[in-house]
């Protein structure tokens, strides 16, 4: 089968898409989407009839790849030199290609999308409220790393996905929570814990609360977290949070 590849914009997709994030048995995770976003997006075309999409990192990684015809994904790996590609393995098409295709397979992340008991007990002791831009010097005074500069807390802030969690000493922690995709109601939980608040149990006290929070408004809490960062994953899991599956990474 013969196809061009065409640069094309998010806007091109858009349908396609949609089309991609229904078709997952579960719900996008954060990171990739984020890879998405930031990547380079493709048509595949044919005679003028769009036969498919796809987006790299702007390199030789796929990050995202939905079409219709089972021989284009080996077709277009052979025309474009894709070398590797991130797959949730709930993405049961993409894995099942990646699987048949790869020399190498290594899980780089988990992916959370089921809760155990999901109890929550507020503490008196923590006061809860939303961030407002008069907040982001104490927040980035006690970042280490989990923004990147004031304009990203700012842009949370913006958008009412922060959190803060004060005590008698001041910031104690933060909480977010992210809309993933429009089309599910699914909210990334993420949380920072001040530098001398932590081994006390408030991550998992912040992740009780935003899955709480979540739970008795309608949205489904997702989380996510590197494979070799076994804090986040301990207090994911103490939280309530399971993985059942992964992100892996193929490469050929």
């Amino acid at each position: 089968m013969t196809f061009s590849v065409v640069p094309a914009t998010f806007a091109d997709l858009r349908d396609w898409r949609a089309i991609y994030l229904a078709s997952l048995p579960e719900p996008q995770e954060f990171h990739c989407e984020r890879l998405s976003r930031r990547g380079r997006p493709f048509l595949l075309v044919r005679a003028g009839e769009v036969l498919g999409y796809f987006i790299t990192d702007g390199a030789s990684t796929l990050v995202e790849f939905h079409a219709a015809g089972g021989d284009l994904f080996d077709r277009l790996v052979e025309q474009t030199g894709i070398r590797r590609a991130l797959c949730k393995s709930f993405d049961e098409p993409l894995h099942a290609v990646c699987s048949r295709r790869a020399a190498q397979a290594k899980t780089t992340g988990l992916l959370y999308r089921r809760i155990v008991d999901p109890g929550f007990t507020p503490d008196p002791a923590i006061q809860v409220r939303a961030a407002d831009e008069r907040d982001v010097p104490a927040v980035m005074a006690a970042n280490d790393g989990f923004f990147g500069e004031d304009a990203e807390a700012i842009a949370y802030v913006r958008a009412g996905q922060l959190f803060l969690y004060e005590t008698g000493t001041g910031l104690a922690g933060c909480g977010l929570l992210q809309r993933v995709t429009p089309v599910h109601k699914a909210y990334d939980v993420g949380m920072m814990v001040a530098p001398g608040q932590r081994r006390q149990g408030l991550g998992r006290y912040i992740v009780q609360h935003l899955v709480h929070l979540c739970l008795t408004t309608g949205k489904r809490p997702i989380a996510g977290c590197n494979v070799e960062n076994r804090a986040s994953q301990n207090c994911l899991e103490s939280a309530g949070f399971r993985s059942e599956h992964q992100l892996i990474e193929f490469a050929w």
